[in-house]
């Protein structure tokens, strides 16, 4: 499992984990013995997810960082539960992971969890964690797929950083619960006036 861990630097921790939901071994050998049977995404794959998705959190169990987990069941032909593979994630690395895509020119991408929390950007990479979670009060594209549940489609001009706005045009779809969101930047600026634009 550290050998695993050690490939992808986003990969903050790799468990395997018993039906019962306790880490019996770990690339990072402090988490053995915690329970993590309490935990929705944990709860999720006892009930019979083959897997699950955890939202963002602001810190891991041993990192001082945002991070999420993801769980993948290990079942038998019968579908008895042997085991959950979990590994921790730490989401300003997840351009490492080949879950994340390019796009071409000047567009950008986003990845939102469950509760409209932004655990990734393609182009704000490091993000505190009062700009991560105040996203969606600010997007009401990301407002909108939340309270349906529904993809969406508009122009919404969300504040990424305090000095910084992007309007783009948003196209938000649920991923496990999670949202992606497509823009296309139309204007920039900050406080010295400074704009560029793109078509």
């Amino acid at each position: 499992m550290t050998i695993t861990a050690t490939q992808h630097a986003s990969i903050r921790s790799f468990n395997w984990v018993s039906p019962q939901g306790v880490i019996l071994a770990s690339s990072q050998p402090v988490l053995e013995g915690k329970d993590l049977s309490a935990l929705p995404y944990f709860i999720k794959i006892v009930t019979g997810a083959e897997w699950s998705i955890s939202d963002l959190s602001s810190r891991g169990i041993k990192v001082q960082a945002p991070t999420f987990t993801i769980a993948t069941a290990c079942r038998d032909d019968q579908g008895k539960l042997h085991g959950v593979v979990v590994a921790a994630i730490e989401p300003e690395r997840l351009g490492e992971l080949t879950l994340t895509q390019r796009r071409l020119g000047k567009g950008a991408y986003a990845i939102f969890d469950s509760q409209g929390v932004i655990v990734y950007h393609s182009i704000y990479q490091k993000l505190a964690w009062e700009d991560r979670s105040g996203w969606r009060k600010m997007d009401t594209i990301l407002q909108a797929a939340l309270k349906t549940r529904t993809p969406q489609v508009g122009i919404a001009v969300p504040v990424l950083r305090k000095s910084e706005w992007v309007s783009a045009r948003v196209l938000c779809r649920i991923w496990a619960g999670w949202w992606e969101q497509e823009s296309r930047l139309k204007w920039h600026s900050d406080r010295s006036g400074k704009h560029w634009s793109v078509k």
